[in-house]
Order: C-alpha cells, then sequence, then structure tokens
C-alpha cells in the first residue's frame, strides 16, 4: 500500500531516535518508517560500526553525541525536531503500516497532548509481555524526557498538566530476540544503576522495576523483598502487587499470588486485563479451564489484544472445543498481530530477561510442544479473506 498524504507543506511528525551500532536493522527500519514520517531526527551515540553512514543514506538529520544517560540523548534529539508530534522509536522496535497510518489520523484529530499505545516485549520462543509505552507526543517546549532509569516524559507531561489519552489500537513491536545484549553481566548493571537512583529517589516504582532485575539472576528472595518495599511506601501499589502475584505462580505457590491479585483488584488501576490474566494462569495451572476462560473474557473486555485471543484459543483447544472457534480465535490474533508470521519471534528463549516473569501467554501455550507448528498454523491461516488485514 503507498502512502501518499503527509499532512500537506507543514510537518505533522517528527521520527526521533539513538542508535548505536544497529547497522543490521536499521536501513530495513527507515525504509518502513520513511514514508509516514516528515522528518528523521537521530542522534548516534558514537556507532562503530556503519549505523551513522546508513542513516545519513536514509536522509536522515543525524548529530554524534554521547552521554551518560539516555534521557540527555532524547532530549537532543528532541531539540531538533521541528514537526508539531514527536515519535520515538528504537532500532530494534518496530510499528505495523497499518498503525503507522492510523498514529497520521489519531493526531490530526486528537485534543490529546500526549499518547500512549501498548509495547509488546518479545523475548523468544513466541513469547512476549507487555506494557503501555508514552512514545508519541506534541512537540511541546515544557514536554522533555527526564529519569537516569527508564527514562521517560511522563513527568513532564504532570508538571505542565497536559493532557494524555491511552490508544489499544497501536502496538509498537520490541523485538528482543534480534540479539540484544541482555546477559547477567547487564543484570547486575542495571541493579547497580536503580540502587544508585534509589539512593536519590526512593519510590515504589523503582523497586518494582529492582525486583524484576533480581528475579531473573533467580534472588526470589531479594525480588519479593523490593516488592515489599514498594509496598511499604504505597500500600496497595498496583505493579508490587502484581510482580509478586507472577513471581509466586512461576514458583508454584498459587494461593499467595491469588490473594495478591485479588487485592490489587480492588484498587483502581490501569493493568486490570493483566490481573485477570495473571488469575487466568492460576486456574489453568490448577486445571480449572472453565474459570480460567472466564478471566481471559473479563480481559478481553479491557484490552483486546493479540495475546487475549492466544489465550483463549488455547484453552478452548484444552477444554475440547470445536477447532474452528479454536481457528478463528487465532485468526483474531493475527489480524491484531501480524508480527506473528515472523519467524525469529520464535528463536529459542534469552537468558537473565526481564520480560520472562511478566508474559502475557498463559503457561499452557509456553509447554506447546512444538513452537514451529505453531508458527506453520498461524502461516497457514494468512488466507485470501485476510490480506487487507496485513
Amino acid at each position: 500500500m503507498q502512502y501518499e498524504d503527509k499532512g500537506g507543506d507543514k510537518l505533522l511528525i517528527s521520527l526521533c531516535m539513538i542508535i548505536k551500532n544497529e547497522e543490521r536493522y536499521l536501513n530495513e527500519l527507515l525504509l518502513s518508517m520513511k514514508p509516514y514520517v516528515d522528518e528523521i531526527i537521530i542522534v548516534d551515540n558514537y556507532s562503530t560500526d556503519d549505523s551513522y553512514n546508513i542513516a545519513m543514506e536514509a536522509g536522515a538529520q543525524v548529530v554524534k553525541a554521547s552521554a551518560t544517560s539516555l534521557d540527555v540523548l532524547r532530549n537532543i534529539g528532541l531539540e531538533l525536531a521541528s514537526a508539531e508530534w514527536v515519535l520515538v522509536i528504537d532500532a530494534d522496535e518496530c510499528i505495523h503500516t497499518r498503525d503507522l497510518i492510523r498514529i497520521r489520523e489519531i493526531v490530526k484529530e486528537t485534543d490529546a497532548d500526549a499518547i500512549s499505545f501498548p509495547n509488546y516485549n518479545y523475548y523468544g520462543d513466541g513469547l512476549w509481555a507487555f506494557v503501555y509505552k508514552l512514545r508519541l507526543f506534541r512537540n511541546d517546549p515544557q514536554i522533555i524526557w527526564s529519569g537516569k532509569w527508564h527514562e521517560s516524559v511522563q513527568p513532564s507531561i504532570d508538571k505542565s498538566n497536559k493532557t494524555m489519552a491511552r490508544m489499544n489500537d497501536i502496538t509498537l513491536h520490541h523485538l528482543e530476540v534480534r540479539g540484544r545484549d541482555r546477559s547477567l553481566e547487564k543484570r547486575h548493571r542495571n541493579i547497580e544503576r536503580i540502587q544508585d537512583a534509589l539512593n536519590t529517589d526512593p519510590n515504589p516504582n523503582l523497586f518494582s522495576l529492582l525486583s524484576l532485575e533480581f528475579f531473573v539472576i533467580d534472588n526470589f528472595e531479594k525480588a519479593l523483598e523490593c516488592c515489599q518495599k514498594a509496598l511499604d511506601l504505597e500500600g496497595n501499589y498496583y505493579l508490587a502487587l502484581r510482580f509478586m502475584a507472577q513471581y509466586y505462580i512461576i514458583q508454584g505457590e498459587l494461593d499467595e499470588a491469588e490473594k495478591l491479585l485479588t487485592k490489587a483488584l480492588q484498587n483502581k488501576n490501569t493493568s486490570r486485563d493483566r490481573l485477570y490474566f495473571a488469575l487466568a494462569s492460576i486456574y489453568q495451572i490448577r486445571g480449572s479451564y472453565d474459570i480460567a476462560l472466564n478471566y481471559i473474557d473479563e480481559a478481553l473486555k479491557i484490552d483486546s489484544g493479540a495475546h487475549h485471543f492466544i489465550n483463549k484459543a488455547f484453552l478452548v483447544m484444552k477444554m475440547g472445543g470445536d477447532q474452528t472457534k479454536v481457528n478463528n480465535l487465532l485468526k483474531l490474533a493475527l489480524i491484531k498481530n501480524p508480527l506473528l508470521l515472523e519467524k525469529s519471534i520464535y528463536a529459542s528463549l534469552q537468558k537473565a530477561n526481564i520480560y520472562a516473569p511478566q508474559t502475557s501467554l498463559l503457561p499452557i501455550y509456553q509447554k506447546f510442544n512444538d513452537k514451529s507448528s505453531f508458527w506453520n498454523k498461524i502461516q497457514g491461516m494468512k488466507i485470501e479473506n485476510l490480506k487487507e488485514s496485513f
């Protein structure tokens, strides 16, 4: 599909990126994004490969810079942006053509100053976790990046009373499976950085994120301790409750996990579908597939993500349901997430990854014997009457 309307003479969207040694996929990414943005701003953190030349040849405005934290680099790019809106993406991420078209439609019609949407983090074996990320916002001098760890524009948006919207019909795909460094060395380095940040800003979010780092290096005790510190600061902090519950599920302590999730559901928060998913995980492990299915249906009422359709398909299959219904659910998942056709996401699971304890797919899928068979099945569903969806 050729996209032509780029908003007339005015610049509508600036694409901002930070790169460092990204030559393997950079050209492919820039070619996919270029028709849907009005300028590309790249901050090259002194790459030693051919990344700089690739970016220049793609027509990007490239500046070399280095800094001790990503928020500084992102703000350098932001200062160069001249369009009305800024879209931020990293070199190991991508956005589907359909969603790029949707983004251009949204920024023309919305009254919001910033828009968040799901970020699927693929980390191997066809598994992924997701969070909402704020990567689309107006080019406004009051909106800037901050944070030495998990940098964000959120604090500046809150401080300046800007308006935010959440869209679930756009997806940012983070391809961890493309060989990013997720070594144990990096885990320990991240632990040190978060602990340093906590010395000056002890907050429940950082403690919750630190818990993930400890969990993936098999320090379950420390992971729980960090979640408890988050709860000591904010009694019902939903992220700490959810992470604790997921840790307990992985450890097989299902009763304790269910108590935490029930408590989390009593609070108003934006993660209710993930709480329902976690409860579905508990009942699926217990073999109560009907209850698990009810929880997945509740999750679908909130967010019609591809993972919920996959989860429902596998539960229906496990309950001996009609194969046509299973196939229809998988087709819906495929329509929602065309990257299910990307064979690389079914590569072997990487070790020491913070996304593993946050997975969005039920254990019933994780134990599926032959992931390549699942990929072949999905491939076979790319039939004629679905082509318009891709």
